[in-house]
C-alpha cells in the first residue's frame, strides 16, 4: 500500500487483500483441540463449539456467511483467533471501526500473568494484533493511532525473540515520514494515546516468561503470522530496536520519532526541519506539562562515517533542536538533548532511503 506522493503528503488509499483471509490448513486441523491463550475461560463445550464455527467460517466463500459464523464463534466463546478474524473480515469488507474493535479485543483478550509477563507465543500474537490494528488505521489516514500501534506491534515482535515482518517495517517508514509533515494536533494526539494507554498498561511492560508452549499452539501463531507477514518470521539473538526505558516514580513514556532534516555533514537545521519542530514544540504545549515532567531530544545518526564522529554529531544535531524548542515551548517541563549517534539503528541500512530516516530526532516525553 503505497500512501505517499512524490511531495511525501500523506493520503489515505484505499486497503485491497490480494487474496481471502483464511487460515493455512494447519490451523484448521487443530482448531478443535487448541488450548486456550492467556483468555478468560470457557466451559470445554462452548470452547469446542466457538471452534467448530471458526472452522466452518474460515472453510465458507461467502462474506456474509463467515461474518455471521464468526459472530457466533465468539459469543459463544470470545476467544484471540475468533476476534482475529473477524477483525480481518471487517477490514476486507471496508468496516473500518468494527475492524479496530475486534483487533483490539484480539489484543485484550492476551492478558499477562500475575508477575506481568507473557509466553513467547503471547507475545507474537499481541504484536500480530497491534501490527493489524495499524493497517486498519492507514486505511482511514489515521496516523496518530498508527504510530502508537505500530510501536506498540514492533516492541511485541522484538520482546518475542522474533524480526519484525517486512510489511511492518513498511508501515513503519511510512508513518515516520508522516508524522515529520503532520501539524502539532497529530502529533499531540499521539503522544497523548502512548501516555493514556501506558496508564492502562497497553504497550508498557513487555516481558517474556520461558514455558513450556504447546507445539499445536506455536505452529497455530506461526499461521497467523505468515497470514499477515506473507512469510516466515524468524527468530533473532539481539534486537535493534528502540529500546522502553523503564518507568521510575510511576511516570509514563511516549515518544516520536521523526525525520529531522540538516544541512549535509552539519547541526545546521534545514528550512524544512524549523517547520517540523514548530509543529513538535506545539504539540509539547498542548499536552501542558509540568515542571516534574521531562522532555528527552534524543539525535540519532546513520551508520555512516566512524562512530565518534557520529556521536559527537547527533549531540550537536540534538542540542541544535533544543534550542528551538526551548524558545517555543511554553511549559515548565525540563527539556534535556541526548546524543545517541548511531548506536540504535531504526532500520537496517539497506537502502539510502533507510539511512535517511535513521538519521532522525526522537521526542521522549516522561510524565
Amino acid at each position: 500500500m503505497k500512501i505517499f506522493d512524490a511531495a511525501q503528503e500523506f493520503e489515505p488509499v484505499k486497503f485491497r487483500h490480494t487474496a481471502k483471509h483464511v487460515l493455512t490448513l494447519l490451523m484448521l486441523s487443530t482448531a478443535l483441540s487448541l488450548p486456550s491463550v492467556s483468555q478468560a475461560s470457557c466451559p470445554a463445550d462452548a470452547e469446542e463449539y466457538a471452534a467448530i464455527l471458526l472452522q466452518e467460517a474460515n472453510a465458507n466463500s461467502d462474506e456474509i456467511e463467515q461474518l455471521v459464523l464468526l459472530k457466533k464463534s465468539i459469543k459463544a466463546c470470545p476467544q484471540y483467533l475468533g476476534w482475529l478474524e473477524l477483525g480481518k473480515l471487517q477490514l476486507e469488507l471496508d468496516n473500518s471501526i468494527d475492524a479496530v474493535k475486534a483487533f483490539e479485543s484480539a489484543r485484550d483478550s492476551l492478558e499477562p500473568d500475575t508477575s506481568g509477563t507473557y509466553t513467547r507465543d503471547e507475545m507474537r500474537r499481541l504484536a500480530i494484533s497491534n501490527a493489524w490494528l495499524v493497517e486498519v488505521y492507514l486505511v482511514e489516514g489515521d496516523i496518530a493511532p498508527a504510530s502508537v500501534a505500530v510501536q506498540n506491534a514492533a516492541r511485541a515482535f522484538n520482546a518475542s525473540g522474533a524480526q519484525l515482518p517486512g510489511r511492518l517495517v513498511q508501515r513503519q517508514r511510512e508513518i515516520d515520514d508522516a508524522l515529520a509533515v503532520a501539524d502539532s494536533s497529530v502529533l499531540a494526539r499521539s503522544l497523548q494515546l502512548q501516555h493514556q494507554g501506558s496508564s492502562r498498561g497497553i504497550g508498557v511492560r513487555l516481558v517474556v516468561r520461558e514455558a513450556n508452549e504447546d507445539p499445536a499452539t506455536e505452529q497455530v501463531t506461526e499461521s497467523i503470522t505468515v497470514d499477515y507477514a506473507g512469510a516466515q518470521v524468524s527468530a533473532v539473538d539481539t534486537v535493534a530496536y528502540e529500546p522502553e526505558t523503564p518507568s521510575t516514580s510511576g511516570q509514563t513514556e511516549s515518544r516520536l520519532n521523526i525525520p529531522v532534516l540538516f544541512e549535509f555533514d552539519s547541526d545546521k537545521l534545514t528550512s524544512a526541519s524549523h517547520s517540523t519542530i514548530k509543529q513538535i514544540s506545539a504539540a509539547l504545549n498542548a499536552l501542558q506539562l509540568e515542571s516534574g515532567d521531562l522532555v528527552a531530544i534524543n539525535g540519532h545518526t546513520d551508520s555512516q562515517g566512524a562512530a565518534a564522529y557520529n556521536l559527537d554529531l547527533s549531540k550537536r544535531r540534538a542540542n541544535a533542536v533544543l534550542n528551538v524548542v526551548q524558545q517555543l515551548l511554553s511549559s515548565p517541563a525540563r527539556v534535556e538533548a541526548f546524543g545517541l549517534g548511531e548506536s540504535e539503528l531504526r532500520y537496517p541500512e539497506q537502502s539510502s532511503d533507510d539511512r535517511r530516516l535513521n538519521r532522525r530526532v526522537e521526542i521522549v516525553v516522561r510524565r
